[in-house]
């Protein structure tokens, strides 16, 4: 999904670099992501903000507790905090939570539709010293809007390479995201270097390509203190009717 003031800005640089005839290659994997990077430590003062490492803020009573037992706490979003939600097909309100399993091979995406004031902490076991989530920081996060182009070596960046214009394309090139300063993301693109996620989706998940869109990604960052093996990065995928009827049971 592409917001109509990113849309406009991506036509006019693609008259503008002389794009016209990849136009459609680049429009179709061209997405409006939400960019979240760090905002200054957390002291935790409040309840139910946007915050990454550390110890989450779950509901009372919370119905997924043992789901989480021996998995590591990445980060949880406050919705209410991004104006942009509603527009991005994303919940206006409440918290969302992402977990992964000690190896970084896995991850549980959990959603809590109502209020801070419904919230406690919840501490979370030390990692184990010298691994993946060791040295992971806990700070604030803070959200701005970004463009996701189609990625380098991606199946349609080989497209327009194909079609002769990879040059101009690369005068797009300050539309790409700082990944040393953004830690993780909402929505945006559904294709990287190995192919189109969707399709691993749709095969891990059921139903089709086309039903699947990018939820969250986090990069691995000096920065975070969380880098996964080869500076690889995690993915969690939703279909677009559990993202409309707020099921984020298959992510």
């Amino acid at each position: 999904m592409l917001l109509e003031a990113h849309a406009e800005l991506l036509n006019s640089l693609i008259a503008q670099h002389d794009l016209s005839a990849v136009a459609e290659i680049i429009k179709r994997a061209t997405y409006t992501r939400v960019e979240l990077s760090s905002a200054g430590e957390d002291t935790y003062t409040t309840l139910g903000n946007s915050r990454f490492g550390g110890d989450p803020d779950v509901p009372k009573d919370c119905p997924w507790l043992d789901k989480i037992e021996g998995m590591v706490f990445i980060f949880q979003v406050c919705f209410s905090d991004l104006p942009w939600s509603a527009s991005l097909g994303l919940p206006e309100s409440g918290m969302l939570y992402v977990f992964s399993d000690e190896d970084a091979e896995s991850a549980s995406t959990f959603y809590f539709p109502g209020s801070p004031d419904e919230l406690i902490r919840h501490r979370m076991p030390a990692p184990e010293p010298d691994y993946i989530f060791s040295e992971m920081k806990c700070f604030r996060l803070k959200a701005s809007l970004g463009i996701d182009l189609p990625y380098y070596s991606g199946p349609e960046y080989r497209e327009i390479e194909d079609a002769g214009f990879a040059e101009q394309y690369e005068m797009l090139e300050s539309l790409a995201p700082e990944f040393n300063q953004v830690v993780c993301q909402l929505v945006g693109r559904c294709s990287e270097s190995n192919g189109d996620l969707r399709e691993k989706a749709a095969e891990d998940g059921g139903g089709v390509t086309r039903d699947w869109r990018s939820l969250w990604t986090i990069f691995s960052s000096h920065g975070s203190g969380l880098v996964i093996s080869d500076f690889h990065v995690l993915h969690g995928m939703i279909k677009d009717q559990d993202l409309q009827s707020r099921d984020f049971t298959n992510v």
